[in-house]
């Protein structure tokens, strides 16, 4: 069992200065802040924040009283990620990035933009085959009793018709 040792009052207010002054320099900003000011900060809950913690991707120093307090470090890895959320980035995506130099994170990227693109090109396609259906209207139910399946029947007509699609579009 640990001991507690005793200390004097005026011991115990040097030592609070002490943890004060650590806290609150930089022209009375905290160095360190609990969740709740974090939160309001970044305007994510605070669960978010203690799940950023709990996966590793946000280091936080823990109190006596086992709160989470964040740092100047804290606070940029916390923007970053808010920032690669922003671009689509999934949080598994977020962490590889948050570990890797300068240089990966660059070839990262240029994989990420060709990702990104080749899912603008299938939007583009869905794009397409909806102004069709807007203009052609939807295609009859293929008929029982063919070796033709649904899914394959899509197919086909997607293929016929994109090229009416343009010219229709036109008119």
């Amino acid at each position: 069992m640990k001991q507690i040792k005793k200390v004097s009052e005026k011991d115990y207010c040097y030592h609070v200065s002490v943890i004060e002054y650590a806290l609150y320099t930089e022209k009375g900003k905290a160095v360190v802040k609990k969740t709740s000011e974090i939160s309001k900060i970044a305007g994510v809950s605070k669960r978010t924040l203690q799940y950023y913690d709990d996966e590793g991707m946000i280091q936080v120093k823990r109190s006596e009283n086992n709160y989470r307090l964040y740092d100047e470090r804290a606070l940029e890895t916390l923007w970053k990620i808010m920032l690669y959320k922003e671009t689509g980035m999934e949080l598994k995506e977020i962490k590889k990035v948050l570990s890797m130099s300068e240089g990966e994170k660059k070839e990262f990227y240029k994989k990420y933009v060709e990702k990104i693109e080749n899912q603008i090109q299938v939007l583009e396609e869905k794009k397409r085959f909806i102004l069709l259906i807007m203009i052609k209207g939807l295609p009859p139910v293929p008929e029982e009793g063919s070796d033709v399946t649904y899914k394959s029947e899509i197919a086909k007509l997607r293929n016929e018709y994109a090229g009416d699609i343009a010219g229709s579009i036109r008119e």
